[in-house]
């Protein structure tokens, strides 16, 4: 007598809300690949040099990102079926967990505030400090939400119904941190802080795979990616703030 032993697949323990098909994750990848390269023309275009002149260029960087991020996230909606705020999971978010791992993420990054507040110690153009303040908000409003799109939704969404948790949670780290221009320029100079950019970005896609094969919901790992920016990038701010200074002059335009 034949008895049927129902086969366990990658899938099983994985909702289908969050899984993508080849043909969808393709598609979103195509996206991702057109809106980035937008981003970046637009940075080329915008920002060849920074100055008092290109303030308003930095502020329209703004909102192209903010028009990509909209784009992306209205491919996503119409291209799987499920909404925004089911991936972020707005209806079963937990408050005191968002602040848990928002902790965590500030005190693990907190080494970016004494490596990077000396920055803002002496005398700063005015140009200078608007670039950091309006940088500071697009990596820690926009930046978060867009990249968790693409490697926790789309690419662990791709890899995780097909192999698995641990094959998902590495390759969509890899991509992540090599993705980063902080790595990709310490490659490039062979520079030693290279080995020390690895692991900590490749410690925080870890801990993001992680809120999100737990958690099932991309918000957590929005949070602590906001946090993580906003450590580094308000660092100069605040050594603005305890030490700094007005410089007399702006710098000078370059052709």
């Amino acid at each position: 007598m034949g008895v049927n032993i129902s086969r366990r697949t990658c899938s099983d323990d994985w909702p289908v809300s969050l899984s993508l098909s080849l043909r969808s994750g393709l598609i979103l990848l195509l996206v991702a690949m057109l809106t980035n390269r937008i981003w970046i023309y637009s940075r080329i275009v915008l920002r060849p040099h920074i100055s008092s002149d290109t303030a308003l260029d930095w502020i329209v960087e703004v909102g192209i990102l903010g028009l990509i991020t909209v784009v992306m996230g209205v491919a996503v909606h119409f291209i799987t079926g499920v909404s925004i705020t089911k991936i972020l999971g707005l209806q079963k978010s937990d408050s005191k967990d968002l602040l848990k791992w928002g902790y965590v993420a500030l005190a693990a990054t907190s080494f970016n505030l004494a490596l990077e507040i000396p920055s803002g110690f002496g005398p700063q153009y005015e140009s200078e400090l608007w670039f950091i303040f309006i940088r500071m908000i697009r990596s820690v409003l926009l930046i978060p939400f867009y990249e968790e799109l693409i490697y926790r939704f789309l690419i662990y969404g791709i890899i995780r119904p097909r192999f698995g948790r641990w094959p998902a949670a590495i390759l969509s780290t890899i991509i992540f941190v090599f993705i980063h221009q902080s790595v990709q320029r310490a490659l490039v100079a062979y520079s030693l802080t290279i080995v020390f950019l690895f692991l900590t970005h490749f410690a925080f896609g870890l801990l993001a795979a992680y809120l999100y094969e737990t958690r099932r919901s991309l918000l957590p790992c929005i949070v602590i990616h906001a946090v993580a920016n906003l450590t580094y990038h308000s660092a100069p701010l605040i050594g603005y703030l305890i030490g700094g200074t007005i410089a007399k002059t702006e710098p000078p335009v370059l052709p």
